[in-house]
């Protein structure tokens, strides 16, 4: 038998004891749960509170403050460690990686917006697909279908 002829039949006992005891998993029921699926556009969430959390987290309102504060200060920073030991620079980074994440809410809030939305004009998706712009328009429309310009 070749050195190959040996490794397949390895991969085929292998394969054959991990199915076998896939199977034996599979008979017990007990640890089965019935999987239940939500139709796509259909959600249960009534407030874009529901969805969106990041503002409400400790970090975000950590950062924020710790943002806010080095804003105010006047006094001038100077770098004499390696910039990676840098306070700001730490900050810097820390932030970065929040607005990465802030992006992904505005597009799980501009998900939330539109699913709710499309019912009442459901071409304003393909005329504003920029999400911010799109929420800023559904903000400027309301639900009001009756008043014209609403553009104060």
């Amino acid at each position: 038998m070749s050195l190959a002829e040996e490794l397949m039949a390895d991969f085929e006992e292998d394969d054959a004891d991990e199915l076998e005891q896939a199977m034996e998993a599979i008979k017990t029921e007990g640890d089965i749960e019935e999987a239940t699926e939500v139709a796509p556009g259909k959600s249960d969430y009534n407030s874009v509170y529901d969805v969106a959390k990041m503002t409400l987290t400790d970090e975000y309102r950590e950062l924020m403050a710790t943002l806010q504060a080095e804003l105010e200060r006047t006094d001038e920073v100077h770098v004499t460690a390696p910039l990676e030991s840098d306070p700001q620079y730490k900050l810097i980074v820390r932030l970065s990686h929040l607005a990465a994440d802030l992006d992904g809410e505005i597009n799980v809030i501009h998900k939330f917006v539109r699913d709710k939305y499309e019912k009442r004009f459901p071409e304003l998706e393909t005329l504003v697909p920029n999400p911010l712009e799109y929420l800023a328009a559904v903000k400027l429309l309301g639900n009001e279908i009756n008043t014209k310009g609403q553009n104060k």
